[in-house]
């Protein structure tokens, strides 16, 4: 088959379950239940504008061979975190980029270095994502945006539009 990111790290994880070293493996286990989240998401729809390609592929947000997500905690991981709306806005979207900056979101990561406040993938997962315009996108945003916003999310849940999100 064609080399593909997705290909080789299937190999490898089948190779280490067959090996029976799959459990010493659990960053390559994230990243074949990634690849399948992937193979549902938006991004992995046929681009029309490109027949026979995705909207994005891996390389499109992570470099072939040197990527690696850094520790939870570390300040690479921070640094890293604080890259995702230029990574997402560059190649793909550059107008949904133009709002995050002006959001309060974006001032707080931007312009005053808040490593709490959300970045894209906080809101439209990384690997799983569905079109914004989705019943799923939206029923899921309220949830998404309560993680955070508890308080908010109270009194929204009190509200006519709260309830019928419920239902």
């Amino acid at each position: 088959p064609k080399a593909s990111c997705a290909n080789c790290h299937q190999a490898l994880w089948d190779k280490a379950q067959q090996d029976g070293t799959a459990r010493d493996k659990p960053r390559l286990e994230l990243v074949v239940r990634n690849i399948e989240a992937y193979k549902n998401s938006f991004h992995a729809k046929e681009n029309k504008d490109m027949p026979g390609f995705p909207l994005a592929q891996c390389d499109d947000c992570h470099s072939a061979h040197e990527f690696n997500v850094p520790p939870k905690g570390s300040e690479r991981r921070t640094a890293w975190h604080q890259t995702i709306p230029e990574t997402c806005g560059a190649k793909c979207h550059e107008d949904q980029l133009e709002s995050y900056v002006a959001s309060i979101h974006g001032e707080e990561v931007i312009d005053k270095g808040n490593i709490k406040a959300a970045v894209c993938t906080d809101c439209h997962s990384a690997h799983s994502v569905t079109g914004t315009s989705s019943d799923t996108f939206k029923l899921a945003n309220v949830q998404t945006c309560g993680s955070c916003h508890k308080e908010e999310n109270k009194s929204y849940k009190d509200t006519y539009h709260g309830q019928v999100n419920r239902l």
